[in-house]
């Protein structure tokens, strides 16, 4: 049974290597929106607009390469204090789980830098960031999607965004 479950494996990842073979990379952009949950010291669950652009080219079948970057639209006050997500941008590995659904699951890895302002302070955060979503294929030039993104997790600062987005394919 494992010979056959090895055999079955091994001609799945060569047909997706032979059809990979032929694959042209192709580039595309997006625009997300969406809301990020913002822990800093005392300030806990600020909820922050987001607006953030995104490119980047599929590689293949599997793999993509991404630059993102982005502001905050709103600030928002607790306790008198001002918070506000003034900057952020990241390099990130896209991998993508292909189907013959319009659904289409994804996983995002990478490095995120974020420039915000909590508690009249000047913030600055950096490190891995990561996440993952899914896609709907409108067509095949346009996707709508829905992903959960951790754009920074340190001993500072806990940042999540949830965000809607469209992205179109060249």
């Amino acid at each position: 049974m494992h010979k056959v479950c090895l055999m079955a494996l091994m001609l799945g990842v060569s047909s997706a290597a032979a059809a990979d073979s032929m694959w042209q990379p192709q580039p595309y952009a997006g625009v997300q929106y969406g809301y990020l949950d913002y822990d800093r010291g005392n300030l806990k669950g600020q909820d922050l607009d987001v607006l953030s652009l995104r490119g980047g080219v599929q590689l293949n079948s599997l793999l993509s390469a991404e630059v993102r970057g982005g502001a905050g639209l709103f600030s928002q006050r607790h306790h008198g204090e001002k918070t506000r997500i003034n900057f952020h941008y990241g390099l990130y590995v896209r991998l993508t789980l292909p189907n013959s659904s319009p659904f289409t699951p994804y996983l995002l890895g990478g490095y995120a830098y974020s420039d915000s302002q909590a508690a009249g302070r000047h913030q600055r955060d950096d490190g891995g960031s990561y996440g993952g979503g899914v896609s709907y294929a409108l067509d095949n030039r346009v996707d709508l999607n829905l992903e959960l993104l951790r754009l920074a997790d340190n001993d500072h600062t806990r940042q999540n965004a949830l965000t809607l987005g469209a992205t179109y394919r060249f």
